[in-house]
């Protein structure tokens, strides 16, 4: 009985012997196959490193020259107009106001698409800007922006399209801001009882033209 004991218990133990007999065979080849890799790398390694520090020296040494010859050539680019005026102190030129289109004025720090929009209407109504005050008369125009946009912006007087009050419908003078229908109904009116006009003077003959609404009238208007 003893010895078929023995037999059992060691045809038993067989399986778990090969099994870690196998384990060990693969770790020992693993481990060959490592080291193999870790010499290897170590046999490169210090002439790779060698030239890596040579190609960062260079590259470093490169944009140093770069830099001190050119020191705009890491500013943002000027064609990106919308960011330069934020990102960076260097002045750009003014934008003038009575030539400038939509995508001219959405350049301006604080008008997007609807103020540009409101800032052309109103000038082409006007038929140009005299003075940057008017500014404050554009729709939904802040105090705020208006403050903003002082340094930014210049006006070409000699753009102004002015209106010939001897010519001139109560149509077309009614379309100018300041003009009202009765005072164009009158301007026109005055012209055909009195004649052409000769000077601007004249119209303060008008009685329902105030003396202030006169003088911001005078820049826009020839006879």
């Amino acid at each position: 009985m003893k010895r078929r004991r023995r037999i059992v218990i060691i045809l038993s133990s067989i399986p778990i012997c090969l099994a870690l007999s196998i384990f060990a065979l693969r770790h020992n080849a693993v481990s060959s196959i490592e080291n193999d890799f870790v010499s290897k790398s170590n046999a490169v390694s210090p002439s790779s490193n060698q030239a890596l520090s040579s190609l960062n020296q260079a590259s470093f040494y490169s944009n140093q020259a770069s830099f001190s010859s050119n020191p705009d050539s890491l500013k943002p680019n000027k064609n990106q107009r919308h960011f330069y005026n934020i990102q960076t102190e260097e002045k750009t030129p003014l934008i003038e106001l009575n030539t400038a289109d939509t995508l001219d004025l959405q350049v301006l720090r604080g008008v997007g698409p609807a103020y540009a929009a409101w800032i052309s209407y109103y000038r082409n109504r006007l038929g140009g800007f005299h003075n940057i005050e008017q500014l404050k008369e554009v729709r939904a125009m802040t105090q705020e922006l208006y403050q903003m946009l002082i340094p930014q912006v210049r006006i070409d007087t000699s753009k102004i399209v002015k209106l010939n009050i001897n010519t001139a419908t109560i149509k077309q003078l009614n379309r100018h801001p300041y003009i009202s229908y009765y005072l164009a109904k009158a301007i026109v009116q005055y012209r055909i009882k009195e004649g052409r006009f000769r000077s601007l003077d004249q119209l303060k003959s008008i009685y329902i033209l105030s003396d202030s609404t006169f003088n911001r009238l005078k820049p826009y208007l020839i006879f």
